[in-house]
């Protein structure tokens, strides 16, 4: 496997999947209240201009991300989506004409010190080319019960939690996702797109990705960009490490100082998500605000996606 192309698939589907999050929260969150958690709730985002946009960004990252899966390892791949975060906060604020702060900058940057201190100390390599299909079935059964507990938790708060709830129920379903990704495209490599139309993870992966699409929009309603995105970004990886090297035997290192610097990776990115969910707690999925605002001319790139919601809807 080629790391080097790995790493730069990644990249990009982060960079596209930050679009595609900046354009899609700005969709959702003006749609209809009561419209979360159901198919009505994707039926009124199809006609937004704005959020279709984010669709074809969401594309991108989707065929970005099989590409780097089909060359390098879960457990290095889906960690280096939260790259995302970064890209996605400056382009939230630059359609909303705000400012990030400075303290959410350093959350954020903590975020992204942490999983690069994980991926240092887990140093992982790749295992066998088909994964164990037993455990895939005993990992994706446990960790869907959990998504599901967590999205059932997020309808009985209140607006205060809901965009993290519901943001972490999308990263796990992500994470199970990008595991029957690289399922599909080990195939393909291997067998053949008759053997990728005729196996399970092909039609799983479709059920679990509206699961997840559904998630997430209903995710990006409840709370602005900054309460939701943390969430998926931080489950999405850990769900597909623990795919990664349970189902498809990758390694990472286990000795005392490699096992030390995962924890304290996996600490750094846990408090950093705190703390950056905790600054948008309490605001409404229409004002998507996390800073003070920046009073500047909008640029004409993005007059257009800045526009009020009668003319996106136009």
């Amino acid at each position: 496997m080629s790391s080097g192309l790995a790493i730069a698939g990644a990249l990009g589907s982060a960079l596209c999947f930050a679009t595609s999050s900046a354009l899609q929260q700005r969709g959702a969150a003006r749609a209809p209240r009561g419209s979360g958690l159901h198919l009505d709730l994707l039926g009124h985002l199809v006609r937004r201009p704005v959020w279709l946009f984010g669709t074809a960004a969401a594309i991108g990252t989707l065929l970005l991300q099989a590409f780097a899966l089909g060359t390098g390892e879960l457990v290095l791949v889906q960690p280096l989506l939260i790259v995302g975060l970064l890209f996605a906060l400056p382009l939230s604020v630059l359609l909303e004409r705000r400012r990030p702060s400075l303290l959410e900058w350093r959350w954020a940057a903590l975020l992204v010190a942490g999983i690069a201190i994980f991926l240092v100390a887990a140093s992982p390599t790749s295992g066998p080319t088909l994964p164990d299909d037993d455990r895939i079935w005993q990992l994706g059964v446990g960790v869907l019960a959990i998504a599901v507990s967590i999205a059932a938790l997020a309808t009985g708060f209140g607006r205060r939690y809901r965009a993290s709830l519901l943001g972490a129920a999308t990263g796990i379903t992500y994470g199970i996702a990008a595991a029957l990704i690289k399922y599909s495209t080990e195939l393909l490599q291997n067998k053949g797109i008759s053997a990728v139309l005729t196996a399970w993870p092909t039609y799983a992966l479709l059920v679990v990705g509206v699961a997840g699409i559904v998630l997430n929009q209903a995710a990006y309603q409840a709370g602005p960009l900054c309460g939701a995105l943390p969430a998926i970004v931080i489950m999405d990886p850990l769900i597909a490490v623990l795919f990664g090297v349970g189902a498809f035997g990758e390694h990472i290192e286990m000795n005392v100082v490699s096992v030390l610097g995962q924890l304290a990776g996996f600490a750094l990115m846990s408090v950093a998500i705190v703390r950056l969910a905790g600054l948008s707690k309490g605001r409404a999925a229409d004002d998507p605000r996390c800073a003070r605002r920046l009073k500047v001319p909008a640029a004409p790139s993005v007059e257009l996606l800045a526009e009020p919601e009668d003319a996106l809807a136009a």
